[in-house]
């Protein structure tokens, strides 16, 4: 389990990594049940006036994600609820900050290869066997290297 540090005035964010109900669902092939399980995190959330976004559950992903804010937070209102086609209730991730993550992905390639550049890198790295290149890679179109 992962805790974020406390924030005044922020939500709570938590995550699991292991659920002991979900690998028991799939492990004898009851996941068609968890949505009666999980969803009831959203209901005990409401009687306290608070909100839960979760975007993904140990049973579909590799983590159960808890942000907890109150019911009038307009963190809610970023991260709209729906149901998926397995009947959970979730949340959307935020638009905004998903294109954000992307461009900070994007800046750091670009940042990643100007180093490269500017130390003299003059292409990319290929894993595979020498001497079996791909087919869509023109023989001739790399260079083998041999450790001294």
């Amino acid at each position: 389990m992962t805790v974020a540090p406390y924030e005044n005035g922020k939500p709570i964010y938590y995550e699991f990594t292991a659920c002991p109900a979900a690998e028991f669902a799939k492990q004898f092939g009851f996941t068609d049940i968890m949505p009666a399980l999980c969803n009831v995190d959203y209901a005990s959330m409401e009687l306290l006036h608070a909100k839960l976004v979760r975007t993904t559950t140990c049973v579909d992903g590799c983590r159960c994600d808890y942000t907890i804010c109150g019911d009038k937070d307009p963190y809610v209102k970023e991260h709209p609820e729906y149901r998926d086609e397995n009947g959970y209730r979730r949340n959307k991730e935020c638009f905004l900050q998903v294109i954000l993550e992307g461009l900070g992905l994007g800046a750091l390639l670009v940042l990643i290869c100007a180093v490269a550049s500017a130390k003299g890198a003059v292409g990319m790295v290929h894993l595979y066997p020498m001497g079996q290149p791909f087919a869509s890679i023109q023989p001739g179109l790399y260079a083998e290297v041999t450790a001294t």
